[in-house]
């Protein structure tokens, strides 16, 4: 654990690595599974160690709006805020594919950030780019139409895999989209005449849509 805290830590945040090690439990969740739902008590950070994790908004007719995704060696933003508190959640958490996760005590937490200026750093920083993240999805919701809203999901959801292949069901990229599986379905395929993506079962190639730096 500790090696691989230190390949996925920035180097600011080494000095809480052992603490981190013992006082950390290690979790492991299949895809789709929930790992923080509403009305729970918000007790541990979420560290991604393996896979992950998309952190959702939740309406009163049970839809789910995207606000941000946390990769191996990020931090749950959120969390990160909310479990020294003992803040009850407002927000879900999935396991977006099969993923491994340390759930850091709040109380833990809030003495490294205290005592350790570089991890004090390294939770700041995962706030902020939480808050960009949700900021970018309000954004899409607010100016931009919903296939552009899908031409973005699919682009960074290939950034983040470092691949050209989307590999979920029309009815995940939905979700994330706050829409339907059949409208989602009808505009994947008139992307795919459009010759922009390629469908396979469960898989979407990008081919037309440029991977942005």
């Amino acid at each position: 654990m500790t090696q691989e805290l230190k390949k996925l830590l920035p180097v600011s945040a080494h000095g809480a690595i052992e603490t981190l090690v013992a006082q950390g439990r290690e979790m492991c969740f299949k895809k789709e599974e929930v790992i923080l739902d509403l009305g729970e008590t918000i007790v541990n950070l979420t560290l991604v160690l393996e896979g992950r994790v998309s952190v959702c908004r939740v309406s009163d007719k049970d839809k789910r709006q995207l606000m941000y995704f946390i990769n191996p060696g990020d931090l749950c933003g959120i969390s990160a805020t909310a479990a020294p508190l003992n803040v009850v959640s407002n927000v879900v958490a999935i396991a977006d594919e099969d993923s491994r996760i340390l759930a850091i005590p709040g109380e833990v937490m809030r003495e490294l950030i205290i005592a350790d200026e570089g991890c004090f750093e390294f939770v700041n920083y995962a706030r902020m780019k939480n808050m960009e993240d949700s900021m970018k999805c309000l954004d899409s919701l607010t100016f931009a139409s919903l296939s552009e809203r899908l031409e973005t999901n699919l682009e960074d959801y290939a950034k983040l895999t470092n691949s050209d292949e989307v590999v979920k069901w029309h009815s995940e990229i939905a979700t994330d989209l706050n829409s339907s599986r059949e409208v989602v379905s009808r505009l994947l395929k008139k992307m795919e005449q459009q010759q922009s993506i390629e469908m396979g079962h469960g898989r979407i190639r990008l081919k037309e849509l440029t991977l942005k730096a």
